[in-house]
């Protein structure tokens, strides 16, 4: 895998990985407090997957970011969720006729104070179209990874928590694994060889 570092600003990071002739760009958070607003309106609606995500520090935002790294359908449009307390916006995707939905990314890191946990790494399988959602945390106040790989099987989704881990140093004896997806047995008892704990969403 072919990886490009760009420094931003200070703290922030954003990393270009390419892989199969994909883009993806990854937003590090370094020391910020992770407080995501969410409304009562917006807790309640349904949850849509999309790969068209990417967040941003609020100053460096832009909507054409988005353009940028994923090309828009026709049956699209981009859509925001600001977040003022983390002074940050999360731009992405959405199908024309899932407007009254959130992404899944979304719903993932709104429930990040709620785990009992230092290193975690929080992920959601979108099992019809192969591709894991991940966001990985330390503590409750940094957020330094969210993205999305296509992986099927136990063996992919542990190489790519794995490489998640090693890319944020986190050590995975002493990380927990949140999934919102439920586990099957295979893919349980591979994770558990490696990760602290397993975690399933109730």
């Amino acid at each position: 895998m072919h990886q490009t570092i760009t420094q931003v600003t200070g703290s922030n990071r954003l990393l270009e990985n390419q892989r199969e002739g994909q883009s993806f760009r990854l937003l590090f958070f370094y020391a910020m407090p992770l407080f995501y607003y969410l409304c009562a309106k917006e807790m309640e609606m349904d949850s849509f997957n999309t790969e068209k995500f990417l967040l941003e520090p609020a100053e460096f935002y832009d909507s054409e970011h988005l353009r940028e790294l994923f090309p828009i359908n026709d049956n699209e449009d981009l859509a925001e969720i600001e977040v003022p307390l983390f002074n940050a916006v999360l731009v992405y995707a959405i199908p024309k006729d899932k407007k009254e939905m959130l992404p899944s990314v979304y719903r993932m890191v709104s429930k990040i104070p709620d785990i009992p946990a230092h290193n975690k790494i929080i992920i959601e399988i979108d099992r019809e179209n192969g591709t894991l959602y991940l966001a990985a945390i330390e503590g409750n106040s940094r957020l330094l990874l969210l993205n999305c790989y296509k992986a099927n099987g136990a063996s992919n989704i542990l190489y790519y928590i794995s490489l998640a881990a090693k890319q944020v140093m986190f050590n995975p004896p002493i990380t927990a694994i949140y999934t919102y997806t439920p586990l099957n047995n295979d893919e349980t008892a591979i994770l558990e060889r490696y990760f602290q704990k397993i975690i399933t969403a109730q």
